[in-house]
């Protein structure tokens, strides 16, 4: 047969039994382990939290506009205090929001009245001409108005601009659910900044000045639907200040209340008529502040109510 032919025989042998041995090698290998997937890993607290959802209000019911001579209102409690609040494009109209809000805007009014309860945020106004305003807010901003007077309570300096013949007098309106509105916006009724006017545009002149509460009995009347019946005969929820009008020649004295903030109101509307409020300060001080404050009183029963009402 030849050695060649041999040979070749041999090799295919030895072939065809390597593949079977690899065959057989395949089917005995054991199946490959799986793979062991790390631990799921909790949520983060971020991931968890959920987003605060915005107040949800119809803008429809948050709003006045395009009105002409009509007396219109929103009752107390009729809105959200989170919700704003915007009056737009109206004349010759008498406007009352008697319920708390989050925010004011108003644009383009002339020649109406309009009063705003209790605001937690801005009241800003733009574009008013001849109109009165009674405002209670935390910030007060006028903007392109002229010829308006503003009965107001504001929380921080009141801001004008590119305004003229503005007259500001400090905040007179009563009515039953008021002081409760004060308080449920946070506004600190002893912290009237009504007066303390800050003029952008200074430099065109006096655009602005100070005049004594506006008689709230010229006042326009509420719609019978609003619920509201002003009581302009009981005491102002904001005690009366003078503010920046001219003051007394006989000269002043400093009254320091260490009651609460509404005890100290009541004795203030209890001494009206008596006393005449140039100016008040709600404000809280640490021990530290006691010497530079009440160091040259000598009375050992003021000296313990100072270091008791300090370390509250």
């Amino acid at each position: 047969m030849g050695f060649k032919n041999f040979f070749k025989r041999l090799a295919a042998v030895f072939h065809i039994g390597s593949r079977r041995e690899k065959r057989a090698q395949k089917t005995t290998d054991p199946p490959p382990l799986p793979v062991q997937q790390p631990p799921a890993q909790p949520p983060s607290p971020a991931a968890t939290t959920p987003t605060p959802a915005k107040p949800k209000y119809d803008p429809a019911e948050c709003t006045f506009a395009k009105l002409n001579n009509q007396t219109v209102a929103k009752r107390p409690g009729q809105l959200t205090p989170d919700v704003p609040f915007a009056i737009e494009d109206c004349e010759d109209s008498n406007i009352f929001i008697f319920t708390p809000t989050a925010q004011v805007t108003v644009d383009n009014v002339k020649r109406c009245f309009i009063f705003i309860a209790p605001c937690d945020g801005s009241v800003f106004i733009r574009d008013a001409q001849d109109c009165t305003f009674v405002v209670a807010c935390r910030q007060f901003r006028l903007r392109d108005a002229k010829s308006v007077r503003v009965s107001l309570y504001a929380a921080t300096q009141p801001v004008i601009e590119s305004s003229r013949h503005v007259r500001f007098s400090c905040f007179r309106y009563v009515y039953p659910e008021l002081e409760a509105q004060f308080a449920l916006t946070r506004l600190p009724i002893l912290l009237n900044e009504w007066s303390n006017v800050y003029d952008f545009t200074a430099t065109t002149g006096q655009n602005w000045s100070v005049e004594p509460q506006l008689d709230p009995n010229v006042f326009p009347q509420p719609p019978p639907d609003s619920n509201v019946n002003p009581t302009f005969t009981a005491p102002n929820v904001v005690p009366q200040t003078l503010g920046a009008l001219p003051r007394s020649s006989l000269g002043s004295i400093i009254f320091l209340s260490f009651a609460s903030p509404p005890a100290t109101a009541e004795m203030l509307r209890r001494l009206r008529g008596h006393i005449t409020i140039i100016r008040i300060k709600e404000r809280t001080y640490l021990p530290v502040d006691i010497p530079l404050l009440f160091g040259h009183i000598t009375d050992p029963t003021i000296l313990q109510l100072v270091a008791q009402k300090g370390s509250s």
